[in-house]
């Protein structure tokens, strides 16, 4: 094979690619017959639904296109990735050759290990067997453990088996922070293997590893190559009743692979199929230090947003960042949205004058580097808003949330932000407290299920 053709087919190994995704484009000096022999082309929209993100035809725009000079329909529910139109060819790799390729890959592997950080408990070693056997069954299985179990050394065993057998294996996540975050954890444990991660600004681009990390929308790149997908916390947003996402993890896996789910707070839908009996249940509501779930305090602060409007600081918000400052504990306040995030701040700058504060959200460039700092302790506190609700570990920190009964707080969120407190073993407690202007039912469903998989731990001591 030539070097150029080499070059063209490293970049789409388990992959379906549009022309306009890839590097490069086709090499013109390439043997056209060489090419044919490795590389399948299909439609890229088909009479029923777009190839890439599954959306059905009644979702596509006519405009013109400059491509074929003519009247085009073309997706606009993946055109983040590349615009799709009836012109438009999607490329991969024969079977044949992808699985050449794969059996290359491997001839550089011989075994696989993992070192764990802790010894697990009794009943993280009982879900990591069920992980394990889920894979090896080929069994859907979805792990229900509250926040700060240790979900993550629990996949560890089952990922190993699973490596061993020469399986791929993917670990997806709807926000880039998850992904970022567990990397390192999981190369540490998996020593010397190095794991690719992609991600919507992400170097790395192409090639294959036997285990891989990325967002959950890097998935609709991908293409019938994964044995085993690991998705954490698929009841989040973007992932939880996104079509378009649940369509990439089905294409992204073979036909014959399995779907781990890794969630503190399951969604109806999974919940329906285990009912169904389509999807196996491993429950762990425990810690993995043994020490309970923080119950949230519901604490009234009156009408918090009239107050920031008027460039005033609620009182009861006042008081409990002196008591935490005057107690060097760390914290983090959460708002429903970032306008009202940066209007507390604006007022938090003229009260607090002497201590260091910042604020984060999806916005943020600087995001993960504000976000190291805080672990490193360079700040006193941090302002954000749900983006970091959960995946995220703070040492030793206290929560607080400004206007807990806005819609935005639905009970899961409430539930992974609570789950932010008293995650290390060290420092097992602290408070989550509610700031509202009157309880909503999230708030009260919250505290409800927090109280319920206590009582399950207790029970289960």
């Amino acid at each position: 094979m030539s070097k150029e053709a080499s070059l063209f087919e490293q970049q789409l190994i388990g992959r379906q690619l549009a022309l306009k995704e890839l590097d490069d484009t086709i090499p013109q000096h390439v043997d056209e017959k060489e090419l044919i022999e490795i590389i399948e082309t299909i439609p890229a929209l088909n009479d029923s639904h777009c190839q890439r993100c599954g959306s059905p035809s009644n979702q596509w725009i006519v405009k013109p296109c400059f491509a074929c000079d003519t009247t085009c329909y073309y997706c606009v529910s993946c055109l983040n990735f590349s615009r799709l139109s009836s012109c438009t060819k999607l490329y991969r790799l024969t079977k044949e050759r992808t699985q050449f390729l794969l059996q290359e890959m491997w001839r550089n592997y011989l075994s696989f290990s993992y070192e764990l950080a802790f010894e697990l408990s009794s009943e993280q070693q009982r879900v990591s067997s069920d992980i394990e056997q889920a894979i090896v069954e080929k069994k859907e299985l979805l792990v229900w453990a509250v926040t700060g179990a240790g979900k993550t050394e629990m996949t560890f065993k089952g990922i190993q088996t699973a490596l061993n057998q020469h399986q791929m294996v993917c670990y997806a996540a709807p926000r880039v922070d998850v992904t970022i975050d567990l990397k390192p954890r999981y190369e540490a444990a998996f020593h010397p293997l190095t794991i690719p991660i992609f991600y919507g600004n992400s170097e790395e681009k192409s090639g294959i590893a036997p285990l891989m990390m990325m967002t959950t929308h890097q998935l609709l790149r991908f293409y019938h190559l994964f044995d085993v997908i690991i998705i954490d916390e698929g009841d989040a947003f973007p992932s939880v009743n996104n079509s378009m996402l649940q369509h990439a993890v089905q294409q992204a896996l073979r036909p014959d692979g399995v779907i781990i789910w890794l969630t503190a707070t399951p969604p109806q839908s999974l919940m329906k199929r285990v009912e169904q009996g389509q999807c196996q249940l491993s429950i762990l509501p425990a810690r993995y230090h043994g020490h309970p779930l923080v119950v949230p305090t519901f604490k009234w602060v009156g009408n918090w947003a009239k107050m920031l409007d008027k460039k005033s600081c609620p009182l009861a918000l006042k008081l409990l960042i002196k008591r935490y400052l005057e107690r060097n504990i760390p914290f983090l306040i959460y708002l429903p949205h970032i306008e009202r995030m940066l209007q507390l701040e604006e007022i938090l700058k003229r009260e607090f004058k002497t201590n260091h504060f910042t604020s984060v959200s999806s916005k943020d460039e600087l995001r993960q580097e504000k976000v190291q700092r805080m672990r490193e302790g360079e700040w006193d506190f941090l302002l954000t808003t749900t983006i970091l609700e959960r995946g995220v570990t703070f040492k030793g920190i206290n929560v607080i949330i400004l206007g807990s009964e806005h819609h935005t707080f639905s009970s899961e969120i409430l539930i992974q932000i609570a789950g932010r407190v008293g995650r290390s073993v060290d420092q097992p407690t602290g408070e989550v407290i509610f700031l509202h202007h009157g309880q909503s039912q999230a708030m009260k469903i919250a505290r409800k299920q927090i109280k319920h998989l206590n009582q399950l731990a207790k029970k289960q001591k």
